[in-house]
């Protein structure tokens, strides 16, 4: 809720002025501008959850030893002495781990091929102009991306 909230507040005040002269009711300026341009943030919050929610459920299971889950597999493991048990547990919470956070990154990064940036090394950045919107009436993106040229220019 915060990442969203900072999502929408880090709009420029150029796209919200450019709302007001394009005359957008509030659903136009959700769905147009506030919406695409808080994106990037949501998923970020979405990502810091997820972590989140991993760790309290790791930490559950292994402080109250309710249900027979990795965490109770552990506390198994640590008093009966199999370390190979142990190891094979500690193991698996790191791989879930990090296949929520890949997950997770990806879901970040959309582009055309999911999890590309993990091969070349480089994330993709976030469209800077209202012209990568797409949007279903002809024309419409062209209007956006002059308007948006003319208020960039000094």
């Amino acid at each position: 809720m915060i990442n969203t909230w900072q999502g929408v507040s880090g709009i420029p005040r150029s796209y919200r002025e450019l709302a007001d002269v394009l005359t957008f009711g509030c659903f136009d300026f959700a769905r147009i501008i506030a919406i695409p341009g808080a994106l990037p943030q949501i998923f970020m919050g979405l990502h810091a959850a997820l972590i989140y929610a991993w760790t309290a459920t790791v930490g559950a299971e292994l402080l109250l030893n309710i249900a027979p889950g990795i965490g109770g597999r552990m506390n198994e493991g640590q008093q009966l002495f199999h370390m190979d048990l142990l190891l094979l547990c500690t193991l698996l919470l790191g791989g879930v781990g990090v296949v929520f956070n890949v997950t997770a990154f990806c879901a970040e990064g959309s582009d055309e091929r999911p999890c590309r940036h993990f091969r070349t090394g480089t994330r993709p950045k976030p469209p800077n102009s209202l012209a990568a919107v797409p949007d279903r009436r002809h024309g419409f993106t062209q209007r956006l991306r002059l308007v948006d040229r003319r208020m960039s220019q000094p």
